[in-house]
């Protein structure tokens, strides 16, 4: 059986590094990446892909705004969304406090564009 069509990854960071990476790892599948500077505008990505094709991840810099995150976690994670939260290694200490919030993956730095990628693939297609 086929999978379903792609829906959208929606990343919010402060400058383009997630969001360009995941479009060059993705460019053979044909999965919509959105780059989004503020909370605001991935909420609006989210909502919208949500509400035509039911499924979106959205993957959070941690370092965007640590109170906000934790916030649009929650959010996400009530809406039906799945989140990817990367941090700095300094971070790994609040990966149970952040699952606990309904984050479905945690990084910290280095991490692979190509792991990023997957990871994101099968949140999509488990949803």
């Amino acid at each position: 059986m086929p999978s379903p069509a792609p829906a959208l990854i929606a990343v919010l960071e402060k400058r383009p590094r997630w969001a360009p990476e995941l479009q060059r790892q993705l460019l053979d599948r044909a999965i919509p990446v959105r780059a989004c500077r503020s909370i605001r505008d991935l909420a609006e990505h989210v909502r919208n892909c949500l509400r035509e094709q039911g499924r979106a991840v959205a993957v959070l810099d941690f370092d965007f705004s640590p109170g906000e995150v934790l916030y649009l976690v929650c959010a996400l994670r009530n809406a039906g969304a799945s989140s990817v939260v990367i941090g700095e290694p300094g971070c790994r200490a609040l990966e149970p406090s952040l699952r606990e919030l309904g984050v479905t993956a945690f990084h910290t730095l280095p991490l692979a564009g190509q792991r990023l990628a997957q990871e994101c693939v099968k949140l999509l297609q488990t949803m």
